[in-house]
This record gives C-alpha cells, sequence and structure tokens, in this order.
C-alpha cells in the first residue's frame, strides 16, 4: 500500500489543531464534528503521569528515539534530520548508537529550540507501525479533515491518533504483526512505514494503543 520520507509536513508555530474525542475511535461520524481550529482533548490524568507519550506511552518502553532536526527548504518542504546526539552532527537513524530514550531526546530537543524535535525509529522487533496521511485537510474547508480520513481511523480500533508537524496531516499509530506491504498509495496521500523508517512525533496525540490492530490487514491491502 503505501513512501520514502516520513512524515514530509513542514514544523509551524502556528499549526492547526484536531478536536478529538478521548473515546474510541468507532464514535467518529463525519469531519464536520472535529474543526481544526478546535483544542484535541488532553490525554486523561493517569496517560499523563504515566508517561510523557501519554496516549503513545507504548513507545516508551523501548529506546529507539531520535533527536531530529528540521531544515527548511526554499520548495516549502522541511528536511528531517536525524542527529548523533552527543554531537549534534547529521547520522543514521538505524544506527542502535544514535538512540536514546524518549525523555532525554525530549529535554534535548527542548533545549536546542523549535527546529528541532524527537522521531521514533520503527523496527520489525519493535512491533510497532503507522499510518501516514498527508494533506489530508478538506480542500473545501481547510479548517476541517476529510472524512476520508477521519474514516480510516474509526475503521482501526486499538490505534492512537495524533496531527503531524505541518497541521495538515496525521499518524495513525498502532502495533502487531501486519501482512507484507508496499509503502505507499499515491492516489489517497498514504504511506504504511513498520520497519527501516523514523517517523517525527508530532502532536495532540489521543486513543488508547492496543496490542494488535487485525483490521490493519485490510487498510495495507488497498
Amino acid at each position: 500500500m503505501l513512501a520514502t520520507d516520513v512524515d514530509r509536513c513542514r514544523r509551524r508555530s502556528d499549526c492547526l489543531t484536531l478536536s478529538i474525542n478521548a473515546g474510541p475511535p468507532c464514535h467518529w461520524s463525519g469531519p464536520e464534528e472535529y474543526p481544526l481550529n478546535d483544542s484535541i482533548s488532553a490525554p486523561s490524568a493517569g496517560q499523563a503521569q504515566a508517561h510523557a507519550l501519554g496516549p503513545l506511552a507504548p513507545l516508551g518502553a523501548f529506546r529507539q528515539f531520535v533527536l531530529v532536526q528540521l531544515v527548511p527548504l526554499a520548495n516549502g518542504k522541511t528536511n528531517k534530520l536525524p542527529l548523533n546526539p552527543r554531537t549534534l552532527i547529521p547520522s543514521n537513524a538505524h544506527d542502535p548508537t544514535n538512540w536514546i530514550e524518549y525523555d532525554a531526546a525530549a529535554a534535548q530537543a527542548a533545549l536546542l529550540g523549535p527546529m528541532f524535535g524527537v522521531g521514533f525509529v520503527l523496527t520489525a522487533a519493535a512491533g510497532f507501525w503507522v499510518v501516514d496521511l498527508d494533506n489530508c485537510t478538506d480542500p473545501a474547508d481547510p479548517t476541517r479533515w476529510q472524512g476520508e480520513a477521519l474514516d480510516l481511523w474509526r475503521h482501526l480500533p486499538g490505534t492512537v491518533i495524533e496531527v503531524s508537524q505541518s497541521g495538515r496531516g496525521l499518524h495513525l499509530w498502532g502495533r502487531g504483526p501486519v501482512p507484507a506491504h508496499s509503502m505507499k498509495n499515491i492516489a489517497k496521500h498514504w504511506e504504511f512505514y513498520s520497519d527501516l523508517r523514523f517517523v517525527l512525533l508530532g502532536t495532540r496525540a489521543s486513543g488508547v494503543m492496543a496490542p494488535t490492530c487485525p483490521a490493519i490487514d485490510a487498510v495495507v491491502a488497498q
């Protein structure tokens, strides 16, 4: 299904936000209920106390985070450069010597400033995967998400949704086995990653990640 760059979005201080109910995704009925200019529901107090990652707390059990520098390009896109956390030199994201704990990566990114972030390196051994939905705001009303994007999350119970750094895309995080798959659905602007990629963490995460998501099989078959 679904390409080579994870999360092509540009980080902006005026990033639009999504309003999502904290309940199960099957409660969604359409994009009109979730305008971008509303605030997303914050993680519950229990989630926040359990881990700074909130709904993405399962990622925190793995020392697979990388410090990322965001470099704006003349064409409006943004390069995302994984760094060696000790030298701050661009480095191989798939070299485990460049991986650090989430708390360390987040603290370092905060210290360096707004053009730095935290990425998570997907590996087959860890078992996490991401559906990356690019430019999925409604063309007729850019303050709302496309209904197809919302329906996709609704049909993937046990996943966590977050807004990508651009404010115009979404990430759907899940875990568990996935079938053999391609990486890109060009027509839908969907990308799917489960190994050998790093994903820049976004904002406004919501949902509860289950140990598996069998419904992903039908999605990657598209």
